[in-house]
């Protein structure tokens, strides 16, 4: 499980004097790194510039209000609850022929005015009551020849003309605006009595701004939250018999129209800008996550490899003095002792000969022991030594490059530990008890030198 553990900050720590353990090929990773995130920062930007700059959701609120508070005005906080429209009317028979306006007459039963055919009123949807009656000559009240439906005509209809509302989610100044043209809502009868329920739905639109954009708002007086409406779905009930004659004698009803405000449930519309900022913040959290991941990826296949590697060559350089060879490995060559063809009789000069031959050989040894000692010859790496590291030893068989950098590895991961150094530095402490500058007067001496200095200084 300790392997799982990606919480834990490692001890940091500054080898090789800042920045040498840098190498090439990080820098060659992190210029391409900065290459590819300049190329998604322009994709980001063009996006931004050339398409949607609001980004909406769409909610079905369902909530409950009573008939009785809404006409009573109690929800003021919803004005556009019962919205004022703009209608006209025109009656025909399957859109196509036109009926005698004459015979055909719409009454509004609130106000008991007669509306005239394609003449523009304005209606409330809270108190939004019409009827369709047909005019009789006498109590019998019989459909006249040309009033009647011929053969393959299907319906009267009652074209109801309106001016509602429109969503225009991008739209900078608002999201809801009221229509300039008139949507056409056709309603068919027949020459029994129909009841027509029209059911008004609101719709509300929020802006999402900030604490400050909402207070900006406030002080010029801009509101955040639109409203609108739109009629939803038609309901038809047939007419029992007793709206027939209701109102009038001389006329029957032919249509009974009434507006019902859903008290119930809404539609709501919330958007919010994107702005620069958010441009900027997309690039910057998938560049500090791709740095990371770039960045975790490098230290385990390379980078923990090589500075291992790196801190184990210059300690036997520079530390201890060693002179390492990056070249293949040569077999050590045999010593040669040269014969002569001379024969040397007298034993004088037998003994000076192999005097001479010993200390030639000795020698070479010498010379060949202190060259082991001050030279080692290490093979040359290559990068992608250092990143097939983790994964050679489970794949393939022995190398001497490969096992190198194991040895450097358990080399640094032994006196780098935590408890290694405190023992270490236990052990310096407890040798440098008895040197001589534990001397109380040299201790005097050091620090009249030191003040010395200050004064000088």
């Amino acid at each position: 499980m300790r392997r799982l553990d990606f919480i834990s900050g490692s001890p940091q720590l500054s080898i090789f004097r800042e920045d040498a353990n840098k190498t090439n090929l990080g820098g060659t990773i992190y210029l391409i790194y900065l290459i590819i995130l300049l190329l998604l920062a322009i994709i980001y930007f063009y996006d931004y510039f050339n398409n949607d700059r609001y980004d909406f959701n769409y909610n079905y609120v369902k909530e409950s209000y009573s008939h009785q508070e809404i006409n009573e005005g109690i929800y003021e906080d919803i004005p556009e609850l019962n919205a004022d429209l703009e209608v006209m009317f025109d009656l025909k028979v399957d859109n196509i022929r036109s009926l005698n306006p004459y015979h055909f007459l719409i009454l509004d039963l609130n106000s008991n005015e007669r509306l005239l055919l394609n003449k523009t009123y304005t209606k409330n949807t809270g108190n939004f009551t019409i009827a369709v009656f047909y005019y009789c000559e006498d109590e019998n009240c019989i459909f006249r020849e040309e009033d009647k439906l011929k053969a393959g005509e299907r319906s009267y209809v009652l074209n109801m003309y309106y001016k509602g509302y429109s969503l225009e989610h991008q739209d900078p100044v608002a999201p809801i605006k009221k229509m300039d043209e008139f949507i056409l809502k056709p309603l068919e009868f027949l020459s029994n009595t129909y009841i027509c329920y029209l059911n008004w739905e609101l719709i509300e639109y929020e802006e999402e701004k900030g604490i400050f954009g909402k207070y900006f708002d406030k002080m010029k007086g801009k509101e955040s939250t639109y409203y609108g409406g739109d009629f939803k779905s038609t309901e038809y009930y047939l007419d029992d018999g007793r709206l027939r004659t209701l109102w009038y004698k001389n006329l029957l009803s032919l249509l009974y129209l009434e507006v019902h405000t859903n008290q119930h449930q809404h539609d709501k519309y919330t958007r919010k800008a994107a702005s620069v900022l958010d441009v900027l913040a997309d690039v910057t959290a998938l560049a500090s996550t791709a740095l990371d991941l770039m960045s975790l990826a490098y230290g385990f296949c390379y980078s923990s490899n090589y500075d291992n590697y790196k801190i184990v060559e210059n300690i036997l350089s520079k530390k201890m003095k060693i002179h390492i060879k990056n070249d293949k490995i040569e077999d050590n060559k045999e010593f040669q002792i040269e014969l002569t063809d001379n024969l040397i009789n007298d034993n004088k000069s037998l003994e000076r000969i192999e005097n001479d031959e010993k200390t030639d050989i000795e020698k070479n040894l010498n010379e060949k022991q202190k060259s082991k000692k001050d030279s080692i010859n290490l093979p040359l790496m290559k990068f992608y030594d250092f990143c097939i590291h983790q994964f050679y030893f489970k794949c393939f068989g022995h190398s001497i490059k490969q096992s190198l950098i194991e040895s450097c590895n358990d080399i640094v991961s032994k006196y780098m530990t935590i408890e290694s150094l405190l023992y270490n530095q236990i052990k310096l402490e407890n040798l440098l008890k008895d040197y001589k500058w534990n001397n109380p007067q040299y201790e005097i001496n050091e620090k009249h030198d030191f003040l010395l200095e200050l004064n000088e200084s």
